[in-house]
């Protein structure tokens, strides 16, 4: 037998193989051979043109034989030099001790074996790299030789692509799992995978508790299982008819019974080989509720902003107004001093009189609602007050609401209060009263009683200090509130009542005009029963108010030079009377920018200057500064159909002695003028 490194090559063999069967074989046998030699040239052509490495290995020397083309470009060499190259030359030693155990075993004989291994080489057109290679050996034999054929198949893509896939599982994984927003997977009508956001939707403590759960039993809606509306890829998701992502709004029942809103979207997908829904819930509660509140400041700015509107209106309707009243209770005072007591008209113009002066104290109601107004409480009869709103309430409220009033008219309720604001407490309070009957009628009730809190009492419970109160209880059988409502009834622009018909400021005003005087406001309802509204105000000793009575003071008469500046002509002419028939001289002009100039020319001429506050070209203000800087020691009087401090303040800066709300009676300015001349 030749040695192995004898062996001929295979184009060798073919010429020998052919020649021996041109001289010696029969001529009859040519053409059979020369037939199985084509067919082993086609074979080898196949083996040539395939991408997998094919060696085939003698055992024992475990050298290579023979390799198609593959072989020769994975390791770069010519044929020629491919009879010194063994099987770890293309798989290295790594595996060798495996390898070696499968060529030497007689068991392995016949067989066929896989083995993974590594190897440097070209693939294809690609630079020599480390390639990872299926290796497919089968052992076979003959009587004088035991031989290999090796397979390898570059499978370094295949495993790239696999490690990328698995990469990328795991990232996704790890994306769904750390996700906030609970993600299931939907199959054969439960849920066979759950992330961790999952749990804390759900309220479950353990992830055994959401895994195998029927999903429809947390829906509160049947209709509104995600399955029903889940869509069929990814795409159709996200870009639905409308081009938006598709989502769907529903109740959801946790664990402990709590319901919230959640947000759905769901796609179907293969889980496992098995059709199943993937599902996205996202808790929205708290933005729904952020999204009602906002909605709720909106209006409560819209409803903010047509208050300064209309409280900006009604300052001005009032400013006017005032110049109005003025006159009229100028008027009347002097009618009613030049008339008898014995004559009829004398009780007509004490009606004049007593009508303006409630008309005065709505101005000052609708300036205090625009703030231009500023507070004075004053001892004040809450008998009186109360008697008076209810006379004046009855005719705007329906005859099928019957109004009882108990109070002792004898007994004197006195507080200590702004009686425009306490009035506006009865109004608001009849108003919510009478609205709450106002399908079926009913009794509006009212009452006042005098109580008195000790240290444990109820007013603990209303932080009121203890001591002597007047309760004003406001009464009626109306429809009633549930206890929600009754927790939200102090709330800004909270109300009942049907848009266009409340600004769901009455409560609200009521509360704070009643803890401004120190007392406190409870409520009792029930649905269908009525409601019951209560009222303390502190009590004030009658001493201290009969006193004043007593002590009321009288018109003083005085002399001296006034300069009286406003721009309403009618109001010039009856103050000149007025202020006349005081005892004074007096000097009315309409124009401010004229009134300087005169006094300019003449400032030792007047003793005292009375200016309306808002004149055009040059306001009250400004004239008396320029007038001050002209004769620092002049008493300067300001009157204003409304104020606020800060108009006040600036005035008594720059030396005004006195700031007088319009409508200005007789007395009040009797007493300014005394007073500011007094300074003098």
């Amino acid at each position: 037998m030749k040695k192995q490194s004898e062996r001929p090559d295979w184009n060798e063999l073919r010429e020998k193989v052919l020649g021996l069967g041109e001289r010696s074989m029969h001529k009859s046998y040519y053409p059979a051979l020369q037939e199985r030699l084509s067919e082993l040239e086609l074979f080898r052509k196949l083996l040539d043109l395939t991408h997998d490495i094919i060696l085939l290995i003698e055992i024992p020397s475990q050298r290579i034989i023979d390799a198609n083309k593959e072989a020769l470009r994975f390791l770069g060499i010519e044929k020629d030099l491919l009879v010194e190259k063994t099987i770890y030359d293309f798989i290295g030693d790594s595996v060798k001790p495996a390898l070696e155990t499968l060529l030497f075993s007689e068991e392995s004989t016949g067989h066929t074996h896989e083995l993974l291994v590594q190897a440097s080489g070209r693939s294809g057109t690609k630079e020599s790299s480390e390639r990872v290679l299926e290796l497919t050996i089968s052992i076979d034999s003959d009587k004088e030789q035991k031989f290999a054929l090796a397979i390898l198949h570059d499978i370094t893509d295949m495993v790239r692509i696999r490690m990328a896939l698995e990469k990328s599982e795991e990232n996704y994984r790890q994306l769904v799992e750390l996700s906030p927003f609970a993600t299931l997977v939907y199959a054969d009508d439960h849920i066979v995978f759950a992330n961790i956001a999952s749990m804390n939707l759900f309220g479950a403590t353990f992830m055994s508790q959401v895994i195998g759960k029927n999903l429809e039993s947390f829906i509160e809606n049947e209709s509104d299982n995600p399955v029903n509306f889940c869509v069929e890829d990814r795409k159709s998701l996200y870009f639905g008819d409308s081009g938006a992502r598709k989502f769907h709004e529903t109740k959801f029942r946790r664990l402990d019974g709590t319901v919230i809103q959640v947000e759905i979207s769901c796609m179907k997908l293969t889980y496992q080989d098995t059709p199943a829904t993937l599902i996205v819930l996202n808790d929205i509660t708290e933005r729904r509720k952020a999204e009602k509140e906002r909605e709720l400041l909106m209006e409560q700015l819209h409803q903010s902003q047509k208050l300064d509107a209309l409280g900006a209106l009604a300052g001005g309707i009032a400013h006017d107004f005032n110049n109005v009243l003025g006159i009229i209770m100028g008027a009347a005072q002097m009618a009613l001093e030049e008339t008898d007591k014995s004559s009829p008209a004398f009780g007509d113009i004490q009606q004049i009189m007593k009508a303006s002066d409630r008309a005065r104290e709505l101005v000052g109601q609708i300036l205090s609602f625009s703030r231009q107004r500023e507070i004075f409480k004053e001892p004040i009869n809450l008998n009186d007050i109360l008697v008076d709103t209810v006379k004046m309430l009855r005719a705007s409220l329906p005859t099928t609401i019957d109004i009882k009033v108990d109070v002792k008219p004898d007994e004197k309720s006195i507080i200590n209060a702004d009686p425009t604001q306490i009035r506006q407490v009865i109004l608001n309070l009849c108003t919510n009263a009478a609205h709450a009957m106002k399908e079926s009628g009913g009794l509006l009730h009212l009452s006042l009683a005098e109580v008195t809190f000790e240290v444990e009492s109820l007013g603990q419970t209303l932080k009121l200090e203890p001591g002597r109160y007047f309760k004003l209880n406001v009464n009626d059988n109306g429809v009633g509130m549930d206890a929600d409502t009754l927790k939200k009834v102090f709330d800004p622009f909270f109300t009942t009542k049907q848009v266009g018909e409340g600004t769901g400021l009455g409560l609200t005003l009521v509360h704070r005009i009643v803890k401004n005087h120190g007392g406190g406001v409870s409520i009792y309802s029930k649905p269908k029963i009525g409601t019951s509204v209560s009222v303390y105000f502190p009590a004030v000793g009658e001493i201290a108010f009969d006193a004043e009575e007593e002590n009321a003071p009288q018109i003083s008469k005085g002399q001296g030079h006034i300069l009286l500046v406003d721009d309403e002509p009618m109001l010039i002419e009856m103050g000149k009377r007025i202020i006349g028939r005081l005892g004074y001289k007096v000097t009315g002009i309409t124009d401010s920018v004229e009134a300087y100039a005169m006094f300019a020319d003449s400032p030792l001429d007047y003793d005292l200057v009375i200016t309306d506050m808002t004149m055009p070209r040059l306001t009250g203000l400004k004239l008396a500064e320029k007038i001050l800087a002209i004769r620092p020691e002049i008493p300067v009087i300001i009157s204003s159909g409304f104020t606020d401090t800060a108009t006040a303040d600036k005035a008594f800066e720059i030396g005004v002695r006195e700031f007088l709300l319009k409508p200005v009676g007789k007395l009040e300015l009797s007493q300014a003028i005394e007073r500011a001349l007094s300074q003098s």
